[in-house]
């Protein structure tokens, strides 16, 4: 089913007070220390998960139309057995779009000893486990092989590293799946794998670290059917400019 969309802006359920969490998330870096060895080695970093605050007011006219508004927005920020993931998506300033993937993790109790009347300001607390905004415009870049061998260049455009989905149409006998990455002048290579593809079927691989997944169309698990399955699925990504300008 396709999950619901909720405007918190417009004031249909709310308007926006302020965001908090927008800014550079924290960072951790990695220490390794040892006998002998003064300090410390440093391993190198990792953003850390990004807590984000959402305020937010409604105003409506009546202390009953007040109760029912909350009744809406707890039904809308409740857990559910089904995930509690949502994606929040905010037009800044500038115009441009942002979306982040995060958790409910706390919203207030819209008590009525905090009601002006029967206006109500309350806070939304999130939790993004993978704390980098990202644009949500999607680029698709299509290359069709002539013969066995057969690849194609294709380059991070955005200021951040980046896991893109690769998808390969059937039919094909024993396709090698080979990634090859340039850093700086410095190639790197991946080896996913070697597949068989079926007519009219296809083969999709998500290197998110989230999902790292590799299903035909009918969402199966093919990595039981590969052969010479190898680790670049689980290292793949590429990086971006200008850490890899060429690629």
């Amino acid at each position: 089913s396709v999950a619901p969309t909720y405007s918190i802006s417009d004031g249909v359920y709310s308007r926006v007070v302020f965001l908090n969490g927008s800014g550079l998330p924290s960072i951790a870096r990695e220490l390794t220390q040892s006998p002998y060895l003064e300090g410390s080695i440093d391993n190198g970093y990792h953003f850390q998960p990004r807590e984000i605050t959402l305020r937010l007011f409604y105003r409506v006219e009546s202390k009953a139309a007040a109760d029912l508004r909350r009744d809406q927005l707890h039904a809308i920020f409740q857990p559910s057995i089904s995930g509690d993931n949502l994606t929040l998506r905010v037009t800044r300033d500038d115009a441009k779009i942002r979306q982040i993937d995060c958790h409910i993790i706390g919203i207030t109790e819209l008590s009525e000893s905090q009601r002006v009347g029967s206006d109500q300001v309350f806070d939304l607390q999130l939790l993004a486990p993978n704390p980098i905004w990202v644009d949500p415009t999607e680029w698709t870049l299509t290359a069709t092989p002539t013969v066995s061998g057969t690849g194609f260049n294709f380059q991070n455009r955005g200021d951040w590293e980046t896991w893109p989905i690769v998808k390969i149409y059937g039919q094909v006998t024993n396709s090698q799946v080979v990634l090859f990455i340039t850093i700086g002048g410095i190639a790197r290579t991946y080896y996913i794998g070697t597949f068989t593809i079926p007519a009219g079927d296809q083969i999709i691989f998500d290197t998110n670290p989230t999902a790292k997944t590799v299903v035909n169309l009918a969402g199966q698990n093919k990595l039981l059917t590969a052969t010479n399955f190898n680790r670049g699925m689980a290292e793949f990504r590429l990086f971006a400019v200008p850490e890899a300008s060429s690629g």
